[in-house]
């Protein structure tokens, strides 16, 4: 399910790399068939997903939630495609932005995972998913600020990308957070640069982007999210495990790739 995602994203974005290597859609023997590709390992997922637990008793709980982060997940895209598109500032909002993250990031990557195993190991108490879905769409939040983060200052050597978000025009937590600290010129030179193919707008976003102090701005969210989200797992349920919820924040936390 994520590699028919993370195809489908690099088309939509016009993408080259990814984790180092080239995107399969510009790939000399693919092309555009990566569009059918993509639907080919959407599909595989639901065939495995019937021959290993066709028979267990939680697959049709199993198959719902797959669904419903497939579809949570093309909202998602849904709205990344039309922000950038459209480049309505007015619309580069912190409430937009988590909307935004929620669908297209935090449920198919932290949610999905953990609810499909709870399906498997049983679970039925509605309470306890909600509980456990408030604290992973968190971590999926943090996930994608530092994604944010990495496209701009990341080293594309570490990353395995090289970052377009600025001339893509996307929605990212960096311009969000530029437009909430600019002053009047500042917004202006970000209005005007933001969003084109042209390396010398991308300099100027970014040098705005040192004069406005959001690399540490942002390092900042990261520490307060991870604050956040330690607190929510030592308040979880007694009969809720904390180990694999620490796991999850201690392999993303202070990443560089």
């Amino acid at each position: 399910m994520q590699a028919c995602a993370l195809i489908a994203d690099d088309i939509m974005d016009g993408s080259e790399t990814r984790r180092g290597k080239p995107c399969w859609h510009t790939l000399e023997d693919v092309g555009l068939n990566a569009v059918n590709d993509a639907f080919m390992l959407e599909n595989f997922a639901y065939y495995v997903l019937y021959k290993y637990l066709g028979s267990d008793q939680q697959y049709p709980r199993l198959v719902r939630e797959m669904q419903k982060s497939g579809l949570r997940t093309i909202f998602g895209q849904s709205l990344d495609s039309r922000f950038s598109l459209k480049r309505d500032f007015n619309d580069f909002t912190q409430k937009n932005y988590e909307v935004l993250v929620k669908y297209k990031t935090s449920y198919y990557t932290f949610y999905s995972p953990v609810s499909c195993s709870m399906i498997l190991a049983g679970i039925e108490d509605d309470a306890v998913f909600k509980s456990v879905e408030k604290l992973v769409l968190s971590l999926g939040y943090l996930f994608q600020v530092q994604d944010d983060f990495l496209d701009c200052f990341g080293n594309p050597k570490v990353t395995g990308k090289v970052g377009t978000d600025i001339i893509d025009g996307k929605c990212s937590w960096l311009i969000v957070k530029a437009l909430e600290v600019a002053s009047e010129e500042e917004r202006r030179l970000l209005e005007k640069c933001y969003g084109h193919k042209n390396e010398m707008d991308e300099m100027e976003v970014k040098r705005l982007y040192d004069e406005l102090n959001v690399k540490n701005l942002c390092e900042e969210e990261e520490i307060l999210i991870h604050k956040k989200v330690v607190e929510m797992i030592k308040g979880l349920r007694s009969d809720i495990p904390q180990k694999p919820f620490f796991y999850l924040l201690n392999t993303i936390y202070k990443r560089n790739k």
